[in-house]
């Protein structure tokens, strides 16, 4: 995870997953591409190929970003491959604070999510470790303005 300012009125947080993904998803694209129009003599069915061939090219443009925005005074949460799979967008006045979460069955499986007015959860980030989540979770608590719960301290 990457907490970056851009500017005075808005930053960013991005997981350093989504690079692997790309890297895989353009290994696989190439792999598949070359054994549909080249290596393969018909003895493997092209829909498979075709079918993991477009998997890795959804891969190759995987993208998941959080911009926080002081000017509108909204933090937008978009997913995004070849087209947009998910885009919300959550008030700094339906927030009510920041937590790092321990996950019930996980070990040193950590989340960060945002605990809003009306008592509901968004989930930021589902998986991290306890320090990157904390320093993430500090930095966008400095930058807006709301407290951090922890509640593996309870």
């Amino acid at each position: 995870m990457k907490f970056t300012k851009l500017t005075s009125q808005q930053a960013q947080i991005k997981p350093f997953a989504t690079s692997a993904v790309n890297f895989i998803g353009a290994f696989i694209f190439f792999i598949s591409c070359l054994c549909m129009f080249s290596v393969m003599d018909g003895e493997f069915p092209l829909v498979p190929w075709a079918a993991i061939s477009t998997l890795g090219f959804c891969c190759t443009f995987a993208n998941y970003k959080i911009k926080i925005d002081k000017e509108t005074k909204n933090i937008i949460i978009r997913a995004k491959s070849i087209y947009v799979i998910k885009a919300d967008s959550i008030a700094f006045a339906d927030i009510r604070g920041i937590v790092v979460d321990e996950k019930l069955f996980g070990k040193r499986d950590y989340r960060l999510y945002l605990k809003l007015v009306n008592e509901d959860r968004y989930i930021l980030i589902n998986k991290g470790y306890k320090n990157s989540l904390e320093k993430v979770a500090n930095e966008l608590s400095s930058f807006i303005n709301k407290p951090i719960y922890k509640t593996y301290e309870c």
